[in-house]
């Protein structure tokens, strides 16, 4: 986020690693969902990921393993991911021009732990957005 605020002027190579890492997520929901609900072997998903997803051999070793240990983990960064930001854009778009970045995080922040779906609810009323 500190780059989409524009940290780093603009750096090309900021920005790639930021859109690396959202890869990242989107290839470890996909790595996931394919070892538990297909049959996907390890030497396929080790290509996926080093050939599609641009993961160094180590990681991709790893990776397989981890989805192998834990199913639905590597998905929940993609999925909160992608809650988080669209959360983002609806309260931007319902406060307009009284939207203020920082005080979305702390009204985010101030729950704590809590099941996604029940973040814009908290959020809304933290931030004071009438329904």
């Amino acid at each position: 986020m500190i780059v989409d605020q524009g940290y780093g002027d603009g750096d090309l190579a900021l920005r790639m690693m930021q859109l690396k890492f959202f890869l990242r997520s989107i290839a470890n929901a996909i790595l996931d969902h394919k070892m538990h609900c297909t049959e996907m072997t390890d030497d396929e998903a080790h290509r996926f990921l080093t050939e599609q997803a641009f993961q160094g051999d180590g990681e991709a070793r790893l990776k397989i393993t981890r989805a192998k240990l834990s199913s639905c983990q590597l998905s929940t960064y993609f999925v909160g991911r992608s809650a988080f930001m669209r959360l983002r854009q609806q309260i931007q778009r319902e406060m307009g021009d009284k939207f203020n970045l920082g005080r979305f995080h702390e009204a985010v922040m101030e729950e704590a732990s809590v099941p996604v779906k029940y973040l814009p609810e908290l959020t809304r009323t933290k931030l004071k957005i009438p329904r």
